[in-house]
């Protein structure tokens, strides 16, 4: 219930926005917001799945903020996340003020790269990197060129961060499935 509040409050906040110059591309947006009763868990301070609930309100801010939003509901797309590695560094206590800020770090023919910083104060609370695209009502990507052509730009493709290349290119760890545990393994699992 206090993510719905908080995305009505973020709507009325829209409407308002909609009569602003719309931020550019490439620059980060800021959303304000207090630790609730609902964000927080049994250690008093905001829940760890919460931070990824909030880099979403995060990113639809950024959204409103470029001036996109309208264009992608209209058009029936739909946000999916692909990936996302986030570091916690201090905690969010109940009612402590917080704010995120949200960047396009970069995009490519299919996926956008965002990073989220949740600041309490002057220092950085976690760090969330996420990679998300759009998907039409077939659920069919949308091309990062369709999104853009909503404001009428184009803008260049910055260079591949290293800080993208570290989290997305690097490998993965394979999970040990039955499936991918060598014959001799699944053996000695089976006595």
């Amino acid at each position: 219930m206090n993510l719905f509040f908080r995305l009505f409050i973020m709507s009325l906040a829209g409407a308002v926005m909609r009569w602003r110059k719309p931020a550019n591309f490439r620059s980060a947006t800021t959303i304000k917001f207090t630790a609730a009763p609902l964000d927080i868990d049994l250690n008093m301070h905001i829940n760890n799945g919460r931070f990824l609930s909030l880099a979403d309100l995060g990113r639809l801010h950024f959204l409103w903020s470029v001036g996109t939003l309208g264009g992608i509901l209209k058009n029936g797309w739909m946000p999916l996340v692909g990936n996302v590695d986030i570091e916690y560094r201090k905690s969010i206590k109940l009612f402590q003020r917080f704010e995120v800020k949200t960047e396009l770090l970069y995009w490519d023919e299919k996926w956008f790269y965002f990073q989220h910083v949740f600041m309490l104060g002057s220092k950085v609370s976690a760090v969330a990197n996420v990679k998300a695209l759009l998907i039409d009502r077939s659920r069919k990507t949308v091309e990062p060129a369709r999104i853009f052509a909503l404001i009428g730009e184009c803008p260049e493709r910055p260079a591949v961060p290293d800080s993208i290349k570290d989290w997305v290119i690097r490998p993965r760890a394979q999970p040990q499935t039955a499936t991918s545990l060598p014959p001799k393994a699944l053996e000695s699992q089976s006595e």
